[in-house]
């Protein structure tokens, strides 16, 4: 659901943050939020970060053949806008990336996350010219759907903005970072590839890729989600079972969702019911890939964007 959420002021520091929603096909800009620029700030901070993509769905086929998972789905990127708040117009409009649903368990693509983006007007194809930030410069990719073949590749991330896409980035301080890969559904019979977090410099990650089963029915575990620093690794689905991805945060015990993982990917199953699905990702995050199975399974969905604005 589309939210905005006022954060309790510190030291003088007042910020808002304003999430996307889910999308189920190609993003399109249907929900605005304004800001309206305090006449007492003297400095403003923005970030944009993209909304996550789906996982890709894992194959169904026969007991006794070859069946492989989806891949998880990529990462948003990031975009920060150090300002002086006598740079930006009185009203600035916000629109937050969706996060893009899994692909259904029939192999089928996962959704493609949205940019998040900051405007000095409601233009659904702002300009240079009327772009104050935008989290990058294409939204990520939803992981691909699993097919016969095994090993499916795990959806793009969102790639990096450029200052040539925003005329205000050359009034203050500006930086971007892209995105990180969603990684591979597993080869025929193996576990899903691992995405490690923190593995693109930022605090969110893409989505791994689920479990794919072999002719001969060996059955591989969704990707793992390798931890760092305070984020704790994450398991993939357990293969033969069809055992759900984990969702993205899990066992983080945070009070704001500074830090953010994927979904990891679901394990396969090879003679019987369905393969586990993909877990969802956390704000910005990617889906996990669905594992294959006698009915294979959906992937997680993509964490929504968000746009944080504070000033002082």
């Amino acid at each position: 659901m589309f939210g905005i959420s006022n954060l309790t002021p510190t030291k003088g520091v007042n910020m808002i943050k304003v999430y996307g929603s889910l999308q189920a096909s190609a993003i399109t800009a249907t929900s605005w939020r304004s800001w309206v620029r305090p006449k007492n700030a003297s400095m403003v901070y923005m970030l944009c970060v993209g909304g996550g993509a789906g996982g890709g769905g894992g194959f169904t086929a026969a007991t006794g053949t070859a069946k492989g998972g989806g891949g998880g789905g990529g990462s948003g990127a990031f975009a920060r806008l150090l300002i002086p708040a006598r740079m930006l117009p009185k009203q600035l409009f916000l629109l937050p990336g969706n996060g893009g649903i899994g692909g259904s368990g029939s192999g089928v693509i996962g959704v493609v996350g949205g940019r998040s983006v900051i405007t000095d007007r409601i233009n659904t194809l702002a300009t240079a010219a009327d772009t104050v930030l935008v989290s990058g410069a294409a939204a990520a990719a939803g992981g691909v759907a699993g097919t016969a073949a095994g090993a499916q590749a795990g959806g793009a991330a969102e790639t990096i903005a450029t200052n040539a896409l925003s005329i205000y980035s050359g009034m203050g301080i500006w930086t971007a970072i892209a995105g990180q890969a969603g990684s591979a559904a597993g080869a025929l019979g193996a576990n899903g590839t691992a995405v490690t977090f923190g593995g693109a410099g930022i605090p969110i990650s893409g989505g791994t890729g689920g479990g794919s089963s072999s002719a001969a029915n060996a059955v591989g575990n969704g990707g793992a989600l390798t931890g760092a620093g305070f984020v704790p690794t994450i398991a993939g689905g357990v293969g033969a079972a069809g055992g759900p991805g984990g969702a993205g945060n899990a066992g983080l015990d945070l009070t704001d969702p500074w830090l953010g993982t994927g979904g990891t990917g679901g394990g396969s199953s090879a003679t019987a019911g369905v393969g586990g699905a993909g877990g969802n990702g956390a704000a910005g995050c990617g889906g996990g890939g669905g594992g294959a199975g006698v009915t294979g399974a959906a992937g997680g969905a993509g964490g929504a964007g968000l746009i944080l604005i504070a000033w002082w």
